[in-house]
């Protein structure tokens, strides 16, 4: 949403400054998923119901 926030306010208002702000935030918010994302401390495995009876 950032990114086409920031399109828009280019081409609607010319805007530059907060056209920048918009993308800088939609860069800092798509490193911080990726962050997350590749952080196996979010993460826990348990093992499947099926596995655990014998």
């Amino acid at each position: 949403m950032l990114l086409f926030a920031g399109l828009a306010a280019l081409l609607l208002l010319g805007s530059w400054p907060i056209a920048t702000m918009c993308w800088i935030g939609f860069a800092a918010s798509g490193v911080t998923m990726l962050i997350r994302f590749y952080d196996h401390r979010f993460f826990i495995t348990r093992r499947a119901d099926f596995q655990d009876r014998r």
